[in-house]
């Protein structure tokens, strides 16, 4: 589980769904979440939490993906295993995990150093943890 600290920075209600947009490190990413703390509001600082297989990466910027956050990382670490890889990318002072098929990292030819785009669907963030509100 890769975890990091966001400040909010809107929030949008609709009956039960709530976008919330975060400021995270002069990033902007967005979460869409049918509950919501009732102590959160405009810059409140909350820890974020995205699972390692709900993370994807490219080499490129693509627009045939429907995924609206996006972060520049570089590669630190590919650990493979017999089915799955696993990919440390760094983001100023975050390491996010990518767990994901190995098949799919040798085909990319993915390689440490190397900068590439890590993925965040909207409805795979989560808010962990309210720090201040």
């Amino acid at each position: 589980m890769s975890s990091f600290i966001a400040t909010v920075s809107q929030i949008q209600h609709h009956q039960n769904l709530h976008l919330v947009k975060f400021d995270y490190e002069g990033e902007s990413l967005t979460m869409l979440s049918l509950e919501l703390p009732s102590n959160i509001e405009v810059k409140t600082k909350v820890k974020l939490c995205i699972k390692p297989t709900d993370l994807y990466i490219s080499k490129k910027n693509t627009s045939y993906l429907s995924i609206a956050n996006k972060l520049p990382t570089h590669i630190i670490n590919i650990t493979h295993g017999n089915l799955l890889s696993s990919i440390k990318l760094k983001y100023k002072n975050t390491i996010f995990e990518v767990i994901t098929a190995r098949q799919s990292i040798l085909e990319e030819n993915y390689s440490i150093g190397e900068n590439v785009l890590a993925w965040m669907s909207e409805s795979d963030l989560f808010i962990s943890e309210v720090l201040d509100a």
